[in-house]
């Protein structure tokens, strides 16, 4: 077998905190690493990879239904919007976002603070508000972050957030932008 990226990830981070060397050792199955500390013990280290299904499933949907960040013309503000990946439904996730980002505008919700969505759902004044807030719990999404105007309109790049879709819409975006 030969070392995976997870493997080599916790390999540096082990031997830096720890001031060890290790040597790769995982062949048909054995321990991952050996190794010997500064007082001459053996010791062995073994990798674990937490798997959960659902959410491996749901990141491969992320990345192949959800463009990830795009430029709107409902909304004058840039939106980072974090979803529970285990839930959410990629499939259109941006185009239900959109209005009740639009209300939110609207209602002027403070901008550079990532809100909660229970956050919201307290400081949400109105009926149109907390209906906006209420769309946003049902698709999935956790918290969000109106992001000042002068972010937007200088490096719209920025918007994408990993593990989140971000839809923004500064008066300068491109019709038609790319992730980095």
């Amino acid at each position: 077998m030969s070392e995976s990226e997870d493997e080599a990830a916790a390999r540096d981070l082990v031997e830096r905190e720890l001031g060890v060397a290790l040597t790769f050792a995982d062949v048909d199955g054995q321990v991952d690493y050996l190794f010997t500390d500064a007082g001459g013990r053996a010791g062995a280290l073994e990798v674990t990879t937490l798997t959960d299904q659902k959410m491996k499933e749901a990141r491969v949907a992320h990345r192949t239904k959800s463009p990830g960040y795009r430029a709107s013309g409902r909304l004058t503000a840039c939106w980072d919007v974090a979803v529970d990946e285990r839930d959410a439904r990629y499939n259109g996730l941006v185009d239900r976002l959109e209005p009740p980002l639009a209300a939110l505008e609207q209602a002027d919700v403070p901008a550079d603070r990532w809100w909660m969505i229970e956050s919201l759902w307290d400081r949400a004044g109105s009926d149109p508000e907390r209906a906006a807030v209420r769309r946003l719990a049902l698709a999935k999404v956790t918290m969000l972050n109106r992001r000042p105007a002068d972010l937007c309109s200088r490096d719209p790049a920025t918007q994408m957030c990993t593990r989140s879709t971000s839809a923004w819409s500064p008066a300068t975006a491109p019709a038609a932008a790319t992730p980095p």
